[in-house]
């Protein structure tokens, strides 16, 4: 939701709630709880009313606990989420999304960062300094 997502991936969860097991047969026609299967003796395993209250059960404690977790972060409605309320513990994450990172930096890392990004810069002003004739000045300005 705080990245723009219309939906919450809680597929795995739902099916849990009526019953699932995570055996991970699916696609085999051999699911132990009745769920995902299409044989008689395995579907009759599964009570059909009690998974859908407790399916309506866990739809609404989810959406009990968003609503709360709306609210912690300053928002009357889960529609407001942004990616400003995000944060992650995992470096690589915070690095590859833009989403604020959480934990204790390695000081060595950012050094190691920061030593990158004057290289680049640098680099940036060469290329700069090249163009305008290797005299250090700014081009056509004769200074």
């Amino acid at each position: 939701m705080a990245l723009g997502a219309d939906l919450v991936a809680i597929s795995n969860s739902a099916l849990q709630s009526i019953g699932c097991i995570a055996a991970r047969m699916c696609n085999s026609n051999q699911c132990p709880a009745g769920i995902a299967t299409q044989r008689p003796e395995l579907r009759a395993k599964l009570d059909v009313d009690k998974g859908a209250k407790q399916l309506e059960n866990f739809m609404r404690g989810s959406t009990h606990l968003m609503a709360v977790l709306a609210r912690a972060c300053g928002h009357d409605a889960l529609r407001k989420f942004n990616v400003d309320d995000l944060t992650t513990w995992k470096r690589d994450m915070a690095d590859l999304t833009g989403v604020a990172y959480g934990g204790v930096d390695d000081p060595r890392r950012r050094i190691r960062q920061l030593e990158r990004q004057l290289a680049e810069a640098q680099a940036q002003l060469a290329a700069v300094a090249a163009l305008a004739g290797g005299g250090g000045g700014v081009a056509g300005t004769g200074t």
